[in-house]
């Protein structure tokens, strides 16, 4: 979905590299090169990042924070005892991905390393997982690029829910899919 609800679907084979260069192709040729997106916002999968990058360079991935934290809250919450630690490493987390230049993030980042309890030790792992893509959602490094606050993939994610609701299903293949529910089949 663009900022201008402009809805594409794809039903690839697989989620592979392939399959989205694919998808990615088809709409690059409907495209002019002036109208491309600059800012391009997914969740942290990899063979649609490294598409991305192979053909859409001029296009700035962003990975979806609405994703990355529901990601670190299924990961770190169970290791924290109190609700005070955890309220504690939350906060420090949502400082570090707010921070808003390179000196910030590396003070938020030394602040996070220093202050943290011994449960939030074994949850560090989890967070390096992210911040080896911390240029993609990080806003030191987000914010150098025109997304107007665009930052999830929640529209999108609500049109994947409808879909999925109407199909009752989220695998099979699309004739079968389309055959079952269209009209013209019965």
């Amino acid at each position: 979905m663009t900022s201008f609800d402009s809805q594409f679907f794809s039903v690839p084979q697989e989620e592979k590299k392939k399959d989205y260069l694919w998808a990615i192709a088809k709409l690059l040729a409907i495209w002019t090169p002036d109208a491309r997106p600059k800012v391009i916002v997914t969740d942290k999968e990899l063979a649609l990042m490294g598409a991305l990058d192979e053909v859409m360079a001029g296009s700035a991935n962003i990975l979806c924070t609405w994703h990355i934290n529901k990601n670190v809250l299924a990961k770190c919450k169970r290791m924290f005892s109190s609700g005070e630690e955890w309220d504690e490493f939350i906060s420090q987390w949502n400082c570090l991905i707010s921070s808003s230049s390179v000196d910030e993030y590396e003070r938020q980042w030394k602040k996070f390393c220093t202050s943290i309890s011994a449960s939030a030790e074994r949850s560090r792992l989890s967070i390096v997982t992210w911040l080896i893509h911390k240029e993609r959602f990080i806003n030191a490094w987000t914010s150098k690029h025109m997304h107007f606050g665009n930052t999830s993939t929640s529209r999108v994610e609500g049109s994947h829910a409808y879909i999925k609701k109407f199909l009752q299903t989220s695998t099979g293949d699309l004739l079968t899919m389309f055959l079952e529910k269209s009209p013209f089949s019965r």
